[in-house]
């Protein structure tokens, strides 16, 4: 009994490093992906993991409470699928409402939007009408408060594929995880407003009918022109706004043309 006792503890203190490298890789990983979805800020305490009995540590809650989760305060399972789902990039809102319509929205209300790139083996006018008709979504929802029209190059809104590090701060890592992300026009970082990047490691599906391997374009692109024209991450399904991918959507739901109707309403 004490040999076999004694190569138990053995065994486990030998496991031990292993099992702690593999808790560390997981905070880090949970801190990375909450900074990127901006509940932690940078040059603030880090997150810790919490266990059980812990206090239920606030960016978690805060997470949960966005998405109408159980504000447990724990990583629980039904916390990392949402967390670590494929979405956009661009944070969670962390400021008021009134706030971001005043910070983010276009002063000029005739824009122009265009196509830098394409992707290998798809014309470049195929994705221009996939883009173009993911603007008259908007369009139609505005009611004249603003439009969007097509251009050949350089508009207000510049759509293009990139990959890992492309010229801004938000890197694509490859396949899943982060899909798209975009720019507001009052972005501080003024040569990045109004872009709009995919990434193009992405499987991604530019036809009527997308394969469940796949990711829907004009889906994503819609999503993506609401952030450009100044839209946040909304917390529920029931909108076009909502940050994780949810398949394919390609028509607005009431709660965005009450988002849209309030951003443009003067």
């Amino acid at each position: 009994m004490a040999v076999t006792g004694g190569l138990t503890d053995t065994v486990l203190r030998a496991d031990l490093p292993s099992r702690e490298a593999s808790m560390s890789s997981i905070q880090e990983r949970l801190d990375e992906i909450l900074t990127q979805r901006g509940y932690i800020v940078l040059g603030k305490p880090k997150s810790q993991l919490p266990t059980s009995g812990e206090e239920n540590h606030d960016p978690i809650r805060d997470f949960q409470k966005f998405y109408s989760l159980p504000e447990t305060g724990q990583f629980d399972e039904e916390t990392k699928a949402v967390l670590f789902a494929s979405r956009c990039g661009v944070p969670d809102p962390r400021r008021s409402t009134k706030w971001f319509a005043e910070a983010t929205r276009w002063q000029k209300r005739n824009l122009t939007i265009s196509i830098e790139n394409s992707v290998p083996g798809v014309p470049i006018e195929h994705i221009r009408s996939l883009v173009e008709h993911a603007a008259a979504v908007w369009n139609e929802a505005a009611k004249g408060r603003f439009s969007i029209a097509p251009q050949i190059a350089g508009g207000d809104i510049k759509v293009s594929f990139q990959s890992g590090y492309h010229g801004d701060a938000w890197p694509f890592s490859g396949p899943e995880g982060v899909l798209a992300h975009a720019f507001h026009a009052k972005f501080p970082e003024g040569a990045l407003a109004g872009q709009i990047h995919f990434d193009l490691s992405e499987s991604w599906s530019f036809t009527e009918h997308c394969p469940p391997t796949s990711k829907d374009f004009l889906s994503v692109a819609i999503h993506e022109v609401g952030h450009s024209l100044g839209l946040d991450h909304i917390g529920a399904k029931k909108s076009v706004m909502y940050s994780n991918y949810n398949g394919v959507q390609r028509q607005l739901f009431d709660f965005d043309y009450h988002l849209i109707s309030n951003l443009y309403s003067s």
